[in-house]
């Protein structure tokens, strides 16, 4: 496993398609974990205060919103180095910083909109 300060490390110039591959691959339960986490941390705002008899359906949204979101951000991950593979056949020349430079707005990007969403649906639902 990688140490965090090894997260957003370049790639070395040169890659081969392999280790461009294996660059993101080593980062994905990473990744994962940030998405996971701000599944869990939207849903807790979203539903606080919890009474006991409210944690089953917790538990269940927390359940169905871990499927709904961690699905396609993976697949939208994979496009993170399939992305990296086109600009290095189409540059033909290495562009170190993009790997690093991508997962981090990825990462960004997947946690605003996982948390955006599930407090948009909470606050929609309410006002129902």
């Amino acid at each position: 496993m990688l140490g965090m300060r090894h997260i957003f490390a370049e790639a070395p110039a040169g890659q081969t398609v392999g280790q461009i591959i294996r660059w993101w691959e080593a980062r994905r339960l990473y990744y994962n974990l940030v998405v996971f986490a701000s599944i869990l941390l939207a849903c807790g705002i979203a539903l606080w205060p919890v009474s006991q008899g409210d944690a089953r359906s917790m538990a269940s949204i927390v359940a169905i919103s871990v499927l709904i979101f961690l699905i396609p951000a993976n697949i939208w991950y994979t496009c993170g180095w399939a992305v990296d593979l086109a600009l290095k056949r189409w540059l033909r020349k290495p562009w170190t910083g993009f790997a690093p430079w991508a997962l981090g707005t990825g990462m960004a990007f997947s946690v605003v909109f996982v948390m955006a969403l599930i407090l948009w649906a909470s606050r929609a639902k309410a006002n129902i």
